[in-house]
């Protein structure tokens, strides 16, 4: 395909002498140019034009019955024009419905990183990106360079654009899945050649490294491979690692097979099943296809697994069997991250595999590995280091035990990228019953020693992109994979020092301790602000300096010392020096010979940000409305429902823009651009057309009010800055048992918390930046007598449902008011009342809500008439519920299990007791979880609570929790793809011993002491510790649950 600006003579000997055939051709007018499609003589594809608009053709490709479309276009310099030819292609895709691709000159950028020199224009880019979403079309692979036109302008700079790329559908990328296009080197022309490769012939690259396939877990022979497999070489885990291998291969081969051919062949046998039915009536045939159906639905599941691990797609859940979207991530992730040639060293292009293979070798070599040892010497002569103390070295250095590395294991994502084994997080999760004990015992030796065998330690360097078109690989990001194992024992280490950090990090570091943010140490450079000498993180150092060459040999000298104490090296070519407007040339000049870093004029960016001065425009943040419109891409609209598309939204929402809305107040054009790619992609891709059914200010209402739970960009920017608004996030942490104030847990600052106060969330007493604790008067101070007897209004229902001589409204203490109105004559409804001013002050001050007087007086009389029938063994068909203790009359030991999670996920823990059946105190237990889910909490609490009552030799024992969801998962059949498999296996495992268990459920109401152990467990940094007498403090609530204390539900 050629653009032309000239007549056609020249053009067809051109064509006579190169042996091509015109398909079609318009011809220049004048400045606007002309374009030729070209096909070369004697090849057999068939090119018929299918549409031709102005200076744009459109052909069909085929060969044999492989048909797809062409569109050769050149888009004219004038907007105007351009808009018409945009709109062309939209009614065009309405015609066309075989793969299509689209290769020329735009003359158009879609995104601020296609320009170097220039201003970008959103507005003129919001066209064809239009074309692009409705059209359902994608960039397609580019190499060799990201620009392809460039000129001279003014003052001897040269402007560089991306204004010629080829888009193509999904269905052409997934029809020729190695395409990519490389940029070629341009002579007499401002614009480069493109060249399109649909495909390359396949090179071979010896034996297919073997890589753990997460359906095999579904297959129900695969377990036995991998428990015979094991127990070969037992004890010695690499080798039974390795058998695993080599058995799972033949498996894979005799067993397994290849999915798509089984499906193939199950679609074709039902098919026949199928039509024989309609023939004639067969009971086999009928039995034979509702097998062969089961057998389907198991390949389903398989092939959804299979390219759900392929994907790596955090967001998206298991359970839609989407794997077309599955597919299409997976092959536009390989061609972005497919390497096809690159700039060696030299300057030359290269396009071998080998010799890239090992330029590469060589590069990173050199940067990871040093000839010359660190010079040590001295480094100890400075002040002295923080150190830990007694404690943290005694955890850090303790036995390792099985529920510890278990608890890591569960920390660790099940399809995380494996090592050189090839084995994700899934395997062990999934057989940790098989390989458990192995896996504790090489890591207890590697603790115990030091040392461990070399092949644990190795990893794999894989290597990512670090923008759209890298040229050579200082533009790659290395990522280190490595082995499961290895990661374990990092983890353990993690968690051990993770409750010791504070004793040596400073107060001024913001990013390892927990309760810490980027935000809790703000610093502004201003002329009359703090002096600073650096900011240090990682490899971003920000250096300051007055600007002298004294000053500038002492930083030298300084990052000589630091390369020479640590062994790494600072990278010249990516520092910069930034001066100040006022500095004289010569000494920037001295300043950046003596040091050998260049000048810059521009702070760029620093941790990610942007390092910017005077006011913020839009176009400082187009880098970060580029990255929301790359993650909200419209090829996923069209692949995913709007359940999948909504999970998206709130997934990008909640993640790229957020650590930018907490340093910066972002520009409200950027806020609503933000807004409309969410709206636009929940509702219909990304771009402006289709019916929006509902308000944007209903979807982002909280579920609870009737919303989708998205956050508006504005207000989540809002709350971010503020470092208090940041710890209180979107008001979900609990009041009293997370930090949310910074200033320890108010459950640990509190002599108690009432039973129905303990699902109170922070939103509900913080609302609109301000604290609401008003009490139902708001005149006097909210004390516990004032609030139930003394105000106005509580005065009031008192009096008029009888409450009327002085002497009840007399006394200071509420504890003696209370138990004097709990043994008078009329104690039913003194119980209803002050159960219903309460709730009238909370439902007030909580959520607003006032109820009359006289409803609020009807529901008294009700609620004593119906405790009083309670108590008189009377039958209610109230739905209100009585819950107390051993609810329905253990006569074994009990126990009582529950797990807490300050916030889901968050810092988790478990805990529960063992009673007598008269509910005298046995043993009790609590543990910490590290960071999980509440669902891990309540699993483990049962888990630990049953080995207890096991190894006290309990036979019989009624076990209560308040999770139904975890009553439910154990009293069903463990499914083998489930996250928690291995510790139901566990549970399940314990039940079938020889002792009558029965897991039964029960209120929160009626488990509140195994509630306090679990809580106490999440703020404890023991693993596990079981408990011989009861806390200090709690004996009553224990009197109350062995008395039978009922609690209203």
């Amino acid at each position: 395909m050629v653009n032309t600006k000239k007549q056609n003579k020249k053009y067809i000997v051109y064509i006579a002498i190169n042996l091509y055939s015109s398909v079609h051709h318009v011809e220049a007018r004048g400045h606007s140019g002309g374009i030729w499609l070209l096909k070369q003589q004697g090849s057999n594809i068939t090119a018929d034009v299918f549409e031709v608009y102005k200076d744009t053709i459109t052909v069909r490709l085929s060969l044999g019955n492989a048909k797809w479309f062409l569109s050769g276009i050149y888009a004219s310099p004038v907007n105007s024009s351009r808009l018409d030819l945009w709109n062309n292609f939209t009614e065009l895709r309405r015609d066309i419905t075989e793969p299509w691709l689209l290769m020329g000159d735009f003359n158009e950028i879609i995104r601020p990183s296609e320009q170097k020199g220039g201003t970008y224009s959103h507005s003129r880019a919001v066209p064809l990106l239009n074309v692009m979403n409705n059209c359902n079309l994608v960039d397609v692979k580019t190499t060799g360079g990201l620009f392809t036109w460039s000129r001279p302008c003014t003052g001897n700079r040269m402007v560089f654009r991306k204004l010629d790329r080829v888009l193509a559908d999904v269905p052409w990328c997934m029809a020729f899945l190695e395409a990519y296009v490389e940029v070629l080197c341009k002579f007499h022309s401002y614009h480069k050649p493109l060249l399109l490769r649909c495909g390359l012939p396949r090179q071979n690259y010896g034996p297919r490294p073997f890589r753990f396939e997460a359906a095999w877990i579904i297959h129900p022979d695969y377990s036995d491979i991998v428990k015979v497999a094991w127990g070969k070489t037992a004890g010695d885990f690499i080798g039974s690692l390795q058998q695993v291998q080599h058995d799972s291969i033949i498996f894979n081969k005799e067993c397994f097979g290849n999915i798509r051919k089984r499906k193939a062949h199950l679609e074709r046998r039902l098919k026949g099943i199928q039509n024989a039915l309609e023939r004639v009536d067969s009971a086999r045939l009928i039995y034979l296809q509702r097998d062969l159906q089961q057998a389907y639905d198991l390949i389903l599941r398989q092939e959804e697994i299979h390219w759900y691990q392929k994907a790596i797609e955090d967001w998206i859940k298991l359970g839609d069997r989407n794997t077309k979207f599955f597919h299409t991530k997976t092959v536009i992730r390989r061609k972005r991250n497919k390497i096809h040639g690159l700039h060696l060293p030299n300057g030359l292009w290269c396009t071998d595999d080998d010799l890239l293979r090992g330029e590469a070798h060589n590069y990173f070599k050199k940067l990871f590995c040093s000839s010359s040892p660190s010079a040590l010497n001295g480094i100890n002569d400075g002040p002295h280091s923080p150190t830990l103390n007694e404690e943290a070295c005694r955890s850090l250095t303790s036995q390792i035990t099985k529920e510890e590395v278990a608890q890591a294991l569960n920390q660790m994502h099940p399809f995380k990228a494996p090592g050189p084994d090839r084995f994700q997080g899934i395997f062990f999760k999934q057989y940790w019953h098989i390989i458990g004990d192995d896996v504790v015992r090489l890591i207890s030796t590697v603790f115990e020693t030091g040392g461990f065998p070399p092949s644990l330690s190795e990893t794999l360097i894989a290597l990512i992109p670090k923008m759209d078109c890298p040229n050579n690989f200082k533009e790659f990001r290395p990522i280190s994979l490595c082995n499961t194992v290895y990661k374990l024992i990092t983890k353990i280490m993690v968690n051990r020092l993770r409750p010791f950090l504070n004793q040596i990090i400073g107060p001024y570091q913001s990013s390892f301790l927990p309760g810490r943010g980027t935000t809790d140490n703000p610093v502004r450079l201003s002329r009359n602000g703090p002096p600073l000498s650096h900011l240090f993180f990682a490899d971003d150092v920000l250096l300051f300096a007055k600007a002298t060459k004294s000053q500038a040999l002492n930083i030298a000298s300084t990052l000589k010392s630091f390369a020479d104490y640590s062994g790494l090296q600072v990278n010249v070519s990516k520092s910069k020096v930034f001066f100040s407007s006022n500095i004289r040339r010569g000494k920037i000049s001295s300043i950046v010979t003596s040091t050998g870093i260049n000048r810059t004029l521009s702070l760029e960016k620093y941790l990610g940000f942007p390092m910017m001065h005077g006011r913020l425009q839009r176009r400082d943040f187009e880098f970060l409305e580029e990255k929301i419109s790359k993650s909200l891409a419209s090829w996923k609209h069209n692949l995913l429902n709007k359940a999948g598309r909504m999970t998206l939204v709130k997934s990008v929402l909640n993640s790229i823009p957020n650590y930018y809305m907490q340093i910066a107040w972002l520009p409200q054009s950027t806020c609503d651009f933000i807004d409309r790619m969410a709206r636009n992609f929940l509702w219909k891709g990304s771009s402006d057309t289709g019916m929006h059914l509902v308000g944007w200010d209903k979807i982002t209402k909280p579920k609870k009010l009737g919303g989708l739970g998205i956050r508006k960009a504005r207000e989540a920017n809002t709350s971010l800055l503020d470092g208090f608004h940041y710890r209180l996030g979107n008001g979900n942490n609990s009041f009293w048992f997370t930090d949310w104030s910074g200033n320890d847990m108010l459950a640990n600052q509190v002599l108690f918390i009432d039973i129905h106060d303990l699902e109170i969330r922070v939103r509900d007493v913080h609302i609109a930046s301000t604290w609401n604790f008003n009490s139902l008067c708001n005149t006097h101070l909210e004390t516990t007598l004032h609030c139930l007897r003394d105000c106005d209004f509580a005065q009031s229902i008192w009096k008029s449902i009888g409450f009327s001589n002085l002497n009840f409204f007399q006394g200071d203490d509420p504890y003696v008011w209370i138990r004097n109105g709990l043994h008078c004559s009329s104690m039913f409804l003194f119980m209803a009342t002050i159960w219903w001013i309460w709730r009238a002050r909370n439902a007030l001050c909580l959520n607003s809500e006032s109820i009359l007087f006289y409803s609020l007086k009807l529901r008294i009389m009700d609620y004593a008439l119906l405790i009083e029938n309670c108590h008189s063994n009377h039958h209610d068909t109230s739905t209100s519920k009585l819950v107390k203790w051993n609810a329905l009359g253990g006569t074994g030991m009990i126990l009582n299990v529950d797990g807490s999670s300050l916030g889901n996920p968050g810092i988790s823990g478990f805990g529960g007791l063992i009673h007598n059946a008269d509910g005298a105190w046995v043993l009790g237990f609590f543990g910490n979880l590290g960071v999980n889910n509440i669902l891990h909490a309540e699993l483990r609490a049962i888990y630990k609570g049953l080995l207890l009552a096991w190894d006290l030799n309990i036979k019989d024992l009624w076990c209560y929790s308040d999770s139904e969801m975890a009553i439910k998962l154990i009293s069903e059949s463990v499914d083998q793809w489930h996250h928690y498999a291995a510790i139901l296996n566990n549970i399940q495992d314990i039940l079938r011993r020889d002792w009558q268990v029965l897991i039964l459920h029960t209120f929160r109401e009626g488990n509140a002491y195994a509630d306090y152990l679990a809580k106490h467990g999440a703020n404890n940094n023991k693993v596990f510790s079981s408990i011989a007498t009861p806390p200090a403090g709690l004996n009553l609530s224990l009197l109350a649950d062995a008395s039978g204390t009922w609690f209203s539900r």
